[in-house]
């Protein structure tokens, strides 16, 4: 057998080389050897690439390329050589067609996206200022629903006014304003606190920040100030050496909220208590309360409730008053502010937590109003501040320790936690004087604050970081 064998293969060699050997491809099956007969001393070029990844190896064009059966082995027949003869299976030039199967159809399920879309003003009343006791008697004529009526500093009318039946809002808003003389008239616009998420991290010493130490004592009593808000804890042992006068504005059947935030808001002006000081500790001031809840859980006070709040701390002769609350523009509330302003009343307000790219909110927008933006203790800009032309100045907002709920310390953020830190450096520029003007102390404030990002005024410090002078300096 062994020599019939050898037979064979001498038979083979007399005969010439063997046929080279190629793949060829069919279809997705794995390429099998089938056997060719090149022209004679042609390279093995297969059109492509080298498809092993290995140059000159399996199937690349060159002499050489791919398994050998000459008859010689460097002048040693094979038969002879103790190398193995290794017959590589070469791929396939072609790539197998992947089958693409349809997926099943699945069906799209959009996910509710978590917001809540709040009402913007009252779907029930207007509101209308300026009216003398003459108009009002005409509105009632006219057949409108007189819902509140309050004096104002000017001696004249501020209404809550409820449409003729079948009217709507928008036709009572048009009508009441049509009657002549200097009256206004809106809708009744909702107002939000600033406060944002809760916080937790490092302790923030915004008194340093604006320029005093933490140890700084107060040596005087500023002047009478007011915080329009949420209800205020005047039994809080932080104001246990405080005279707060409390005032409820809120419309009957509504309940005043009370929600912290605006013990929170006092406390950072007048807190003595013995975990935590504010910036005038022991000081006497006047708190409004002008918040309800809504329906929706919201935290909400209409423009009515506002306007009325400046109106009573304007017949009080308080020159002061911090408004850590935004909303939208008003008629109305312009006219209550600018009339604010001229009389003198410097009015502090939150800038808003809406974001960069928001447009102004109200009444930081108003001219003459002390906006206030909100910093880090690292003094880069709260994320959610509001920004534009109207910010005067920024303060610390982000991470503070104040009073909470449940008469517990809280860390707060948010710009309403900025505006009591203007309101602390205008009481420390005005108190003692006797008719400050709302612009001149804006003109200190400006000198004194700390040019922070872009040189000079820019849309996100205002002025820049608000600086106290020294506590009721005369």
């Amino acid at each position: 057998m062994k020599n019939l064998k050898l037979m064979v293969l001498v038979a083979a060699f007399a005969m010439g080389p063997l046929p080279h050997v190629q793949p060829a491809p069919v279809g997705d099956q794995t390429p099998v050897f089938t056997v060719a007969y090149p022209t004679a001393n042609a390279d093995d070029d297969d059109g492509g690439g080298d498809d092993d990844g290995d140059d000159g190896g399996g199937g690349g064009a060159g002499a050489g390329a791919g398994p050998s059966f000459n008859n010689t082995n460097n002048g040693t027949p094979f038969w002879k050589s103790k190398k193995k003869v290794r017959v590589f299976k070469k791929k396939s030039r072609f790539k197998p067609k992947k089958t693409r199967v349809k997926a099943k159809a699945r069906p799209r399920t959009l996910k509710a996206r978590a917001t809540t879309r709040l009402p913007m003003a009252s779907d029930t009343d207007i509101i209308a200022r300026n009216l003398s006791d003459t108009q009002v008697i005409s509105i009632e004529t006219l057949g409108f629903g007189v819902l509140e009526r309050r004096p104002q500093a000017n001696g004249l009318n501020l209404l809550r006014i409820k449409p003729r039946k079948g009217q709507t809002l928008r036709a009572a808003r048009s009508e009441i304003r049509s009657i002549t003389g200097i009256a206004t008239a809106d809708f009744n616009h909702y107002y939000r606190l600033n406060a944002s998420e809760t916080c937790t991290g490092s302790t923030c010493s915004p008194l340093q920040l604006i320029g005093w130490a933490s140890n700084t004592s107060v040596t005087c009593q500023p002047d009478a100030f007011a915080v329009i808000d949420s209800h205020v804890d005047m039994n809080h042992p932080a104001f246990a050496n405080s005279t707060i006068t409390t005032l409820n504005l809120v419309a009957t059947p509504l309940k005043p909220l009370q929600d912290g935030h605006g013990t929170a808001v006092a406390a950072l002006l007048a807190a003595d208590g013995s975990e935590f000081k504010g910036a005038f500790p022991g000081a006497d001031f006047l708190a409004i309360n002008i918040f309800h809840q809504g329906p929706k859980g919201d935290r909400r006070a209409d423009a009515y409730s506002l306007i009325s709040a400046i109106e009573e701390v304007r017949l009080r002769g308080i020159k002061i008053a911090n408004f850590s609350l935004s909303g939208p523009d008003n008629s109305a509330l312009r006219q209550a502010v600018d009339e604010a302003v001229q009389d003198r009343l410097h009015i502090i307000a939150a800038a808003g937590n809406a974001g960069p790219a928001a447009p102004a909110l109200f009444p930081a927008g108003y001219e003459g109003v002390f906006a206030v933006a909100a910093l880090d203790n690292n003094l880069r800009p709260y994320r959610r501040s509001s920004r534009g032309a109207h910010i005067d100045f920024a303060a610390p907002g982000v991470n503070l320790l104040s009073v909470g709920k449940a008469r517990k310390l809280a860390r707060h953020t948010g710009t309403s936690f900025s505006a009591p830190f203007v309101t602390a450096a205008i009481l420390a520029v005005v108190s003692g004087k006797a008719d400050p003007k709302p612009d001149a102390t804006a003109a200190t404030l400006s000198q004194l604050a700390r040019d922070l990002g872009a040189q000079g005024r820019d849309d996100i410090y205002g002025a820049g970081l608000v600086q106290a002078p020294p506590l009721c300096a005369r």
